[in-house]
């Protein structure tokens, strides 16, 4: 649920901060961060009393989560050694529409602290600054990432692509199995098939690989953070 609750994070707060002229940056996405996790811990607190111990009691086991687990290390493993062998230079970007907007949408929050997707048209339109919506959390983590490390736009927009490409696509694939079969057969048997999808899943010749022919990053990461939240 990590990836989810980040850009969910992000998304809630880049669009108050544009509004009220709050610069986003780190020490903003870590106020962010206090705000929501003290929101939560008050709703844990409060509602402590409604779990739902029947659920708890159906939590998974440590063999079948370690199998599971070995199986995500394993997709893991096979995504980030094919991005190691097919990009050279990850301080460079490709020469597409796509991957410039991205990184220019990373180096224009740097710059200006802006990161609310209703105001990219400030970016896009710079001559009439004409209005323009585009959703800019996956920018705008990546801008508070160069931020902390002194990377380049460029390659904190090729390292934040990796970074979803790598992690929630073999993660993804497990939970979406999981889900799936978990209610037709045993745990072992599930997590068996969890395990096996998570290491397939860097053998799929579309996503995550074509998305860095396209460079469609935001859409990589969407792709790849949808099905934690739903199981």
């Amino acid at each position: 649920m990590g990836p989810p609750l980040t850009y969910g994070v992000i998304a809630l707060a880049i669009l108050p901060y544009g509004a009220l002229g709050i610069p986003w940056n780190g020490w903003t996405a870590l106020l962010a961060l206090a705000v929501v996790a003290a929101v939560v811990t008050g709703l844990q607190l409060l509602l402590g009393r409604f779990r739902d111990r029947d659920a708890e009691a159906r939590a998974v086991g440590r063999g079948p989560a370690l199998t599971v687990a070995a199986g995500v290390l394993l997709g893991v493993l096979f995504i980030g050694w094919a991005a190691y062998r097919g990009i050279p230079h990850w301080q460079s970007i490709p020469s597409t529409w796509d991957a410039v907007w991205h990184a220019n949408t990373v180096r224009f929050i740097l710059d200006t602290g802006q990161a609310s997707p209703t105001h990219m048209g400030e970016l896009r339109n710079v001559e009439t600054h004409a209005l323009l919506y585009y959703p800019s959390v996956f920018h705008a983590l990546a801008a508070v990432f160069c931020q902390l490390t002194g990377a380049a736009a460029t390659t904190g927009y090729t390292l934040n692509s990796l970074a979803a490409a790598i992690w929630l696509f073999p993660v993804s694939a497990a939970v979406l199995t999981w889900r799936a079969v978990r209610t037709h057969t045993t745990e072992w048997r599930t997590a068996g098939a969890a395990a096996t999808a998570a290491a397939l899943s860097a053998s799929f010749t579309a996503v995550p690989y074509v998305e860095f022919d396209t460079a469609a990053m935001p859409n990589l990461a969407a792709y790849g953070s949808r099905c934690p939240p739903w199981r």
